[in-house]
């Protein structure tokens, strides 16, 4: 495995703002094509997060990466499927992933987050990222006309201004940059469900119902 640089590039061409399993993806498959990457990640890894449960179509984006024969060396738990109960009554819902949509990945995984983090950000620091833990990004900067995400501001460290920024918490980015307006949604998002030490999910399930956005 590849050490953490001591210092950050002059020059760099993307900025991936977290080190959690889309970030560390990300920053891997973008230094395997041969771009700068600068990974900031603000806790310490391995450290405890919830989400263990992987589904199928996890597993061939795992291969690709080049994670999966070390996930299944280190004997990480297969999973069938997954049963659903349904809170009130006797009903119970079981649902085979060879069932699925597309029997060819039959199987998924059940991880330890701390360990599988720290195996998908040690794998974008081998496939070339630089990679800086306990590294909190404090400001999004923006190009003169708002239009464009163009560099990332910490508290300790000099700007940084590369030609693509990621808000890996989010999983979605834009070549070209993000906007004003969509960090102004995010962050209006942030205030209506702020993070909290506490570590928490809730799940609810429906059958028989139409999709429909409820975000405004």
């Amino acid at each position: 495995m590849k050490d953490s640089p001591l210092l950050i590039p002059d020059r760099v061409d993307a900025v991936v703002c977290g080190g959690g399993p889309a970030g560390s993806t990300f920053a891997a498959l973008l230094s395997r094509k041969g771009y700068r990457v600068v990974l900031f990640e603000r806790e310490r890894f391995p450290r405890f997060h919830i989400g263990e449960s992987l589904l199928p179509w996890n597993v061939p984006l795992l291969q690709r990466i080049g994670v999966l024969d070390g996930l299944q060396r280190n004997g990480a738990q297969v999973k069938l499927g997954a049963r659903f109960y349904h809170q009130g009554t006797d009903r119970v819902r079981p649902v085979r992933f060879v069932n699925g949509l597309d029997a060819n990945y039959p199987s998924a995984f059940q991880v330890k987050r701390a360990d599988f983090d720290k195996m998908l950000l040690d794998n974008a620091r081998d496939a070339g990222a630089d990679v800086f833990e306990e590294s909190r990004v404090e400001e999004v900067l923006f190009s003169e006309d708002g239009k464009r995400a163009c560099g990332v501001k910490r508290s300790t460290i000099p700007s940084r201004k590369p030609r693509l920024k990621m808000n890996a918490p989010a999983v979605t980015c834009r070549w070209r940059g993000i906007t004003r307006n969509r960090a102004a949604r995010s962050a209006r998002c942030s205030r209506i469900l702020p993070r909290r030490r506490t570590t928490t999910r809730i799940a609810k399930h429906w059958t028989a119902c139409r999709a429909r956005s409820v975000i405004r």
